[in-house]
C-alpha cells in the first residue's frame, strides 16, 4: 500500500487524498476543478492556494480565521459587480432628475448627455466585468 498525503481545497473545501509519489506538483480538483499545490511532507506549506493571488498575500500567515477557508479577492463576488451597475444607474438617473434633461441644442447640454453616458456605459461594463469574472472563477475556469 502506498503513502497518501490529504489535501484539501480551499475553493471548495473538497478533501483529496493523494499519492505520495505526487507531493511538489499540482492536481486538479475533481469537484471545483482547481489546480492544487500537493506539499511535500514536512514541508509546512499550505496545501493549496499558494499561487492564487486572490486569497492572501505572499509571506503573510493566515489567522484563526482564514485558517479554515480563504476569503476570495473583493473582485471574485458578483454581488460587488450587479452593485456597481445599479450604483451607476441610479446615480445617471438622479444627475437626470435634478440637473433636468439636457438640451440637445446647445453645446453645454450635449457635453451633459455625452458625460452621462460615458460614465453609465463604463459603470455598467465595469459591473459585467466583475459579475462574468465572479462566476467564471466559481466554475474553475481562470
Amino acid at each position: 500500500m502506498t503513502d497518501k498525503i490529504r489535501v484539501q481545497c480551499e475553493e471548495c473545501g473538497k478533501k483529496l487524498a493523494v499519492r505520495a509519489s505526487a507531493a511538489g506538483r499540482k492536481i486538479k480538483c475533481p469537484g471545483c476543478e482547481l489546480m492544487i499545490k500537493v506539499p511535500r511532507p514536512g514541508s509546512g506549506r499550505p496545501s493549496a492556494g499558494a499561487d492564487d493571488p486572490y486569497t492572501a498575500p505572499p509571506g503573510r500567515k493566515k489567522t484563526r480565521a482564514s485558517a479554515g477557508a480563504a476569503k476570495p479577492h473583493w473582485s471574485r463576488n458578483p454581488l460587488v459587480g450587479v452593485g456597481a451597475i445599479l450604483i451607476t444607474v441610479i446615480a445617471s438617473g438622479l444627475q437626470t432628475v435634478i440637473q433636468g434633461a439636457p438640451n440637445l441644442k446647445t453645446a453645454e447640454g450635449k457635453g451633459q448627455l455625452a458625460g452621462q453616458l460615458f460614465v453609465l456605459v463604463v459603470g455598467v461594463v465595469a459591473g459585467i466585468v466583475i459579475v462574468v469574472r465572479s462566476l467564471l472563477g466559481r466554475s474553475g475556469r481562470r
